[in-house]
C-alpha cells in the first residue's frame, strides 16, 4: 500500500535566508554551524508543525540520515512531542543514483496511520536520491 506524504516548502522569508547564508559559508566555525543547524531545524519544525497539525499530538519517529541530520535530530525532538529515532545510513556512488540504504536497527513501518508520523532528515539534498530511495523503503 502506497502512502503519499506531502512535500512541504519552508517560505524564503529574511531569516530562512540568513540561516541559509551561514549554513553555506565555508567560514562558518563549528559552534556556528551547530546553531545554524539547530534553528534552520526549528524552522522546517516549526512550518511542518503549521502544515500538519496532527504532528502536535501524535507519536513520531524521525529518522536521521547518518550522520549529517544527528544536529538536525537533537534539534528536532524537543519539538515534536513521543519522538523515537531511527537511524540510517545512506550511500551513493558519485555520478550515480544507486543509494545503498543500511538501517541501524528496525526499520520504522507502522501498520496504520494513527501509529503516528515518520520524519526523515536530512541536511544536505543535492539531487534528491537519498531521501527518495530512503521514502521508497518505507513503502
Amino acid at each position: 500500500m502506497a502512502v503519499s506524504a506531502p512535500i512541504i516548502e519552508v517560505r524564503q522569508t529574511p531569516t530562512f535566508t540568513s540561516l541559509m547564508t551561514k549554513f553555506c559559508s565555508a567560514s562558518s566555525s563549528h559552534k556556528l554551524m551547530q546553531d545554524t543547524i539547530h534553528a534552520l531545524t526549528n524552522e522546517i519544525i516549526s512550518t511542518a508543525r503549521s502544515h500538519d497539525k496532527s504532528l502536535i499530538g501524535s507519536p513520531t519517529t524521525m529518522i536521521p540520515i547518518l550522520r549529517g541530520a544527528l544536529p538536525m535530530f537533537v534539534a528536532a525532538q524537543r519539538l515534536l512531542p513521543a519522538t523515537s529515532c531511527i537511524l540510517a545510513r545512506c550511500s551513493k556512488a558519485k555520478g550515480t543514483q544507486n543509494v545503498v540504504v543500511e538501517w541501524l536497527g528496525r526499520r520504522p513501518f507502522p501498520a496504520e496511520p494513527d501509529d503516528g508520523k515518520i520524519v526523515i532528515l536530512d541536511t544536505i539534498i543535492a539531487t534528491g536520491d537519498t531521501v527518495v530511495k530512503l521514502c521508497e523503503e518505507l513503502h
